[in-house]
């Protein structure tokens, strides 16, 4: 397609901000946006680009920290079930609400609609690729013992566990 392409980075910024907080989302959107300037993209697009991928590893980690399925949050680990089905509503909502953001640019750049394969193509790649690579670098951040970023003061998190059944 002519407005996007398959990008496996499209897991770093969802995963950099639940392992890294607000300074992984903050790396990896600036890493997307100096491929975006070496890609030769529009200071347009890669401003709002950049916004667009601080965004979304930053509401992947609030919402990593927001989201309570077990009955303590920790930093991200996919070490059972339970933590699997967080990360995988995490990746979901996040990637749905990052294809509205980039469908919506389109638009306002009057490049293609928002609901236009450009966006479900934004929606596939982002989840997607989040999902195979996201479990893949959280595993080995967790078994090389990688420092996570822990907010310290959690508010009241949204309680899962009594809308999803696990038994």
């Amino acid at each position: 397609m002519y407005v996007s392409e398959l990008r496996p980075a499209s897991a770093l910024p969802p995963v950099f901000g639940m392992l890294f907080g607000p300074w992984g989302a903050l790396g990896a959107a600036i890493g997307n946006m100096v491929a975006d300037i070496i890609a030769g993209y529009p200071p347009e697009i890669y401003i709002l680009g950049f916004i667009a991928q601080f965004f979304y590893g930053y509401i992947s980690y609030k919402l990593w920290y927001g989201l309570k399925i077990t009955d303590k949050i920790t930093p991200p680990r996919i070490n059972n079930v339970k933590s699997l089905i967080k990360f995988i509503i995490v990746i979901l909502i996040a990637s749905t609400v990052m294809s509205i953001l980039l469908g919506l640019l389109l638009e306002s750049l009057n490049i293609a609609n928002i609901a236009s394969p450009s966006t479900l193509m934004f929606e596939f790649n982002n989840f997607d690729f989040s999902m195979i690579l996201g479990v893949l670098i959280i595993n080995l951040a967790n078994f090389y013992n990688i420092k996570m970023y822990k907010p310290k003061n959690l508010r009241k998190p949204i309680f899962l566990q009594n809308y999803l059944i696990f038994h």
